[in-house]
């Protein structure tokens, strides 16, 4: 045993020997580079556990289905605005003259048939009393033909009517004045300019909500679009479904306190301030971590490193939870990515 055990300690050092004179014989050596990475320290996104008041807001978006905004513009270029019958704000309805315009050569030529209708008026006149002096119906084929003449002058003033009558602007349909082009007041408009902008459909906006708020039919809130505000009304409250899990699905009408004050949008923000809690301790949402029944949390440490801790939780509002026991003011909660 010890004579194979010597073998083998000699055949290793051979090897070793061959090892080393065969590295020492080549011309260059290689380098061998050993890469061990470096310690990073896993970060987490933190929020502090706050104690005060939460102040919640249920955010509702109204929506009117049959909103429509409508816009007019004149047929013809250079049309010369002859009266504006309407203002912003107004109620008109299908068929309410808005805008009427002139056209200076319609106008000369309407002048025209009438001052030849009225000179046939005086002949025609002239001429009847002449017979009847002379006791003759010696003019009575003049004053037929004047007849004739005015006649025809009256078609072509219906015509010339009727031209002016389509280029004016009227309402198709029930609504509210909007706006009005600035350029009405300059006198002259063009194919290309909105002149009047009308507001159609319902005074009603609806929503759909699973809020526990208590709403109550009468009430009224203040909506916004914009800059501009507007008063609205809790007209009606339908229960769309009902789960014991999921809570209360509500379908809410509101309609506008002032119809001439219609926004110029399908669609309102509502903002209602919920009972506030006060005196509570609460953290993100996102921070509870749920294992079965029980609700945990991860703290860091002095030294960085998360722990998990068990908590009691109760109402979560706008994205806090409540904490009842397990967390102090100051602690830092780990938000889960």
């Amino acid at each position: 045993m010890r004579k194979i055990r010597k073998r083998r300690m000699a055949a290793v050092m051979v090897l070793c020997v061959g090892l080393l004179s065969g590295c020492a014989g080549k011309t260059q050596t290689d380098d061998l580079v050993i890469t061990i990475p470096e310690y990073e320290k896993i970060t987490y996104t933190t929020e502090p556990v706050v104690h005060g008041d939460i102040a919640p807001v249920l955010d509702l978006r109204l929506k009117s289905e049959q909103f429509e905004r409508k816009e007019y513009y004149p047929d013809h270029d250079e049309m010369e605005v002859d009266q504006v019958f309407v203002h912003v704000g107004d109620v008109v309805q299908n068929g309410d003259t808005l805008v009427t315009f002139s056209s200076e050569d319609i106008t000369e030529e309407r002048r025209q048939y009438e001052n030849r209708v009225e000179e046939d008026a005086l002949l025609i006149d002239h001429y009847t009393k002449l017979d009847a002096i002379n006791q003759t119906d010696e003019h009575q084929e003049s004053i037929e033909q004047l007849k004739k003449d005015q006649e025809i002058a009256g078609l072509y003033i219906k015509d010339l009517d009727a031209r002016l009558e389509a280029y004016t602007i009227k309402a198709e349909g029930s609504g509210i004045v909007s706006s009005l082009s600035d350029m009405l007041d300059y006198g002259t408009v063009y194919a290309g300019d909105a002149v009047v902008t009308i507001l159609y459909g319902s005074d009603n906006y609806t929503t759909t909500t699973e809020d526990d708020y208590a709403f109550e039919v009468g009430q009224t809130f203040t909506a916004t679009f914009g800059v501009g505000s507007y008063e609205v009304r809790l007209t009606a409250i339908d229960v769309l479904a009902s789960d014991t899990d999921a809570g209360m699905k509500r379908q809410l009408t509101f309609t506008l306190v002032d119809s001439a004050k219609r926004p110029s949008s399908d669609s309102l923000n509502l903002e209602i301030e919920k009972n506030v809690l006060k005196n509570v301790l609460y953290v993100p949402e996102d921070a509870i971590v749920y294992v079965g029944n029980d609700n945990y949390v991860y703290v860091l440490d002095e030294d960085g490193f998360r722990h998990g801790i068990q908590v009691q939780t109760g109402a979560t509002i706008d994205g806090y939870t409540v904490i009842e026991d397990g967390l102090k003011e100051g602690d830092k909660v780990v938000i889960a990515k």
